[in-house]
């Protein structure tokens, strides 16, 4: 994810909506995910060299704890407790996603970019139609899809394309109630709306004409399902939920931004997180033999936690999250020499992958611990946008992990199918043979 000099929040936003307006994009507009591939040396080195730069700032943070990048519009927050204020600190900290969700949804407003009483009332919305009650039916899904898909698999399988990203897909269609004809076109949409919002803070043209065109696909579809569900609603499913609400009541739009919103998270940080996961246990032998030992128990628990600890040490969200700071702040201890003095316009790079290894929050950061109290929540976020899908996640992974790890021998393909592919951080394929 290459940093730059310049951001996008929010003038380059503004620009290339005046230039071409996602309104004016038709879900015949040209679309191809791999396209967003980065070609040339240096554009490949470029996310190493960003990782290098924060491992490097990391190493240093006692000196240099919240860092500014030379030259730049960015602050660098790496301590848990920086990372938790700026997270809860809406006032002074805002998400900057809300432009362009507002246009990926034309028009309507999704609750990540909000703030209340908008927030407040799509939050309740949420809440009504994803109730906790839903977990074990989820499971049940997800087991089903899960165990589908590896037993139709002779001995090998693309853990990423054909497990992790499909049963995300499959689950997402049946729970949201949402016709998907085309799996892999779907993901492939989804992968791209993500990536304009949380990968993409400079700007680039190819991210944003693919995301449009991505969005215009998306809101098709969501525009068929929201008709049908006015006619016989599915109690069953969220927009079924969701047209039947009165209080709030919600125009068609509004479940149209709140769908797409949270299929933008739902199937990529799903998929990466999982792909991230797995990359973590199989370097490491022992904590792998921990998970499968923990794959076998009829206690979903153990595995869950293993999951949590693997997640903590490599996390979707790399390196963090973004924050566009509205007013000047100070971060860190007011009378502290090393406080950070922010300024309005400033774009806060919340390092959330270096927060989860810090030792005053978490002891013996880099061992697998699970169960560790307090809990590595913040990978989820934290305050007004902490992740509503958290639980659904963790549930989908827990029991896809759970048969996957079940099989025997299971290990790397031979040769490159056996190396995982991306397209900028997202995963894409990874072969894994496993039997007799």
């Amino acid at each position: 994810m290459p940093i730059g000099v310049a951001t996008k929040y929010y003038e380059r936003i503004a620009l290339a909506e005046a230039v071409a307006p996602a309104a004016d994009v038709p879900p015949s507009a040209a679309f191809d995910f791999e396209s967003l591939q980065k070609t040339g040396l240096l554009a490949r080195l470029a996310p190493k060299a960003l990782t290098l730069v924060l491992d490097a700032l990391w190493a240093c943070r006692i000196v240099f704890p919240r860092p500014r990048i030379p030259f730049s519009r960015y602050v660098v927050v790496m301590r848990h407790a920086d990372v938790v204020a700026v997270l809860s600190d809406n006032e002074r900290f805002e998400t900057p996603f809300g432009r362009e969700m507002r246009q990926l949804c034309s028009g309507d407003d999704f609750i990540l970019g909000v703030g209340d009483p908008e927030h407040a009332v799509q939050l309740s919305a949420i809440k009504a139609a994803m109730p906790p009650t839903d977990l074990p039916r989820l499971a049940r899904l997800c087991e089903h899809q899960a165990a589908t898909l590896i037993s139709a698999a002779p001995g090998r399988i693309d853990v990423i394309g054909d497990l992790f990203r499909r049963v995300a897909i499959e689950v997402f269609a049946t729970y949201f109630g949402v016709p998907v004809a085309d799996p892999e076109a779907f993901g492939d949409w989804t992968m791209a709306l993500n990536n304009l919002l949380f990968a993409d803070p400079t700007g680039g043209p190819p991210a944003r004409a693919q995301a449009l065109a991505a969005a215009a696909r998306v809101r098709l579809i969501l525009d068929s399902a929201i008709a049908a569900a006015r006619i016989a609603p599915d109690s069953k499913t969220i927009i079924g939920r969701l047209v039947r609400l009165t209080n709030p009541a919600l125009t068609d739009g509004q479940i149209r931004a709140i769908v797409l919103g949270l299929a933008t998270g739902f199937v990529p940080t799903i998929t990466l997180a999982s792909s991230n996961i797995l990359s973590l246990l199989m370097r490491r032998p022992k904590w792998m033999a921990a998970a499968q030992a923990a794959a076998s128990l009829q206690d979903r628990g153990p595995l869950k936690a293993i999951l949590l600890e693997a997640a903590r040490l490599n996390p979707a969200l790399q390196p963090g999250q973004w924050r566009y700071t509205l007013a000047d702040a100070r971060i860190g201890p007011k009378d502290g020499l090393l406080s950070r003095r922010v300024r309005l316009g400033d774009v806060i790079i919340v390092a959330t992958k270096y927060a989860l290894r810090d030792p005053r929050r978490f002891p013996d950061p880099m061992q697998m611990k699970p169960g560790r109290n307090p809990p590595p929540d913040i990978m989820f976020g934290t305050g007004m946008h902490w992740c509503l899908g958290t639980f659904v996640a963790l549930t989908e992974m827990t029991e896809v992990f759970r048969l996957l790890l079940q099989q025997p021998n299971l290990r790397r393909a031979a040769g490159p199918a056996g190396a995982l592919s991306t397209v900028g951080p997202y995963p894409r394929h990874l072969e894994l043979e496993f039997g007799p």
